[in-house]
């Protein structure tokens, strides 16, 4: 009779540490997707990341409220870069550009500059506005396969 007694409490003793790693992973993973473990989250400096294909340098209001964003390609040659909404559709009155040919294009390494109206993207931007976590996609068309791509990342930080 005493052998099952311990059998019982050995399953006891690890069921309610089971339950107690179980309880920690879900916690684990509600805060891990509240973005509480981002550094970029944590502080009030400037963050242009999450984007997977291009590196984005930097982003700021210029003198007319237009948004400016800096990025890097970080892969092939690419071309026809906008700058586009949820919906897919091209952010109206936005640009991109390479420094050196003023064309919507960058070959590998190459730094292009994208601008777009403020409020398109930043409801209510001004100068030294603080950015919460704002989406910011980016399409373009890789020039070995010819395909589009889109690539997400996020700005947070000082507009100024």
């Amino acid at each position: 009779m005493e052998k099952n007694a311990r059998g019982q409490s050995a399953i006891e003793y690890l069921s309610n540490y089971g339950i107690v790693l179980v309880i920690i992973l879900i916690s684990g993973a509600v805060l891990w997707q509240a973005n509480v473990f981002n550094p970029a989250s944590m502080f009030s400096t400037k963050y242009c990341g999450g984007f997977a294909q291009i590196y984005c340098n930097d982003f700021a209001l210029d003198a007319t409220g237009n948004i400016v964003f800096v990025f890097e390609n970080s892969q092939g040659s690419i071309s026809d870069i906008t700058l586009i909404d949820d919906q897919g559709r091209q952010i109206p009155a936005s640009t991109c550009e390479n420094a050196g040919n003023l064309q919507n294009s960058a070959g590998p390494g190459e730094r292009f500059r994208c601008t777009s109206p403020g409020g398109s993207i930043i409801t209510g931007a001004v100068f030294g506005t603080i950015v919460s976590d704002q989406r910011v996609q980016v399409r373009y068309k890789t020039g070995e396969s010819g395909f589009y791509h889109v690539d997400t990342g996020s700005i947070k930080g000082p507009t100024g």
